[in-house]
């Protein structure tokens, strides 16, 4: 895929990442999408779509968690890269929120983190970022 900027797997991760499959509409300028998280963290997610995405493009949606609550977020494409062994049109996006989203988000990511250590994976408490706009 032309255009794509993939990041090294040992990267400058600041949060821990769980493995999550939501369901995700979203905007991306003019144009709408749809698509499911790979994981999420406090600070962004992991995107699988089938949108073309560009790093920089603000992207605002929805993430529709398990208990079917919908939870807002506003983030900025940093990379994308295909999605190994998918489909020839799916990529993967890795989404830094700038804005924080609601509360219910976090109560999930803590979910995440208990269900890991029940799995023996080391989680940890989830932080949580500051609630303001990343620069």
């Amino acid at each position: 895929m032309t255009g794509t900027t993939e990041v090294p797997e040992a990267n400058r991760r600041r949060y821990p990442r769980y493995p999550s499959y939501l369901g995700v509409r979203f905007l991306a300028g003019p144009e709408e999408g749809y698509g499911c998280t790979l994981n999420v963290a406090p600070g962004g997610l992991l995107l699988r779509t089938h949108r073309a995405l560009g790093v920089g493009t603000v992207v605002e949606g929805k993430l529709q968690l398990e208990s079917g609550q919908k939870v807002s977020f506003v983030g900025q494409v940093r990379w994308t890269g295909p999605v190994p062994g998918g489909e020839s049109t799916a990529i993967k996006a890795g989404i830094q929120f700038m804005v924080m989203p609601e509360a219910e988000y976090y109560q999930m990511l803590t979910q995440q983190a208990a269900k890991a250590a029940a799995g023996g994976e080391s989680a940890g408490a989830v932080p949580s970022p500051k609630r303001s706009l990343v620069t």
